[in-house]
């Protein structure tokens, strides 16, 4: 059975989380919604002896039988464009006054995933924002 578009966002964004708590990550939120978009993921970023950092991911994902194959499609980094951008930085404005959030220091980052359900295998990148 073929996942329509929504459904294969949903799962990347499960794996991104996993990833992500694999990588030190408290994911605390998920799919916030405001007037000018969404937000994907919402973590805190834990480092040995530094004050958590509240991180936001914006999640961009490719499906591919072989995760090799994925090399033949458009990047889902390429998906990430000024506009997309801008939308996320008012809808962490948003974020931030709704939930009476005062921190100032926060991080915007990319996160791409490259997946194969059949394979049952994934390649992750971060990249820095913001």
């Amino acid at each position: 059975m073929n996942k329509t578009k929504r459904e294969k966002g949903n799962f990347a964004e499960d794996l991104a989380c996993f990833f992500l708590k694999n990588k030190g990550f408290t994911v605390t939120e998920r799919n916030f919604w405001g007037k000018h978009g969404e937000i994907d993921i919402v973590t805190y970023e834990t480092k040995l002896f530094k004050k958590p950092v509240l991180t936001f991911f914006e999640v961009k994902s490719v499906s591919c039988e072989n995760v090799d194959e994925c090399k033949n499609k458009i990047a889902p980094e390429e998906h990430m464009n000024e506009e997309k951008f801008k939308k996320l930085q008012l809808t962490i404005k948003e974020y931030l006054n709704t939930r009476k959030i005062k921190e100032k220091n926060f991080k915007l980052k990319l996160i791409t995933v490259k997946f194969s359900e059949k394979e049952k295998s994934a390649r992750f990148k971060i990249y820095d924002l913001y």
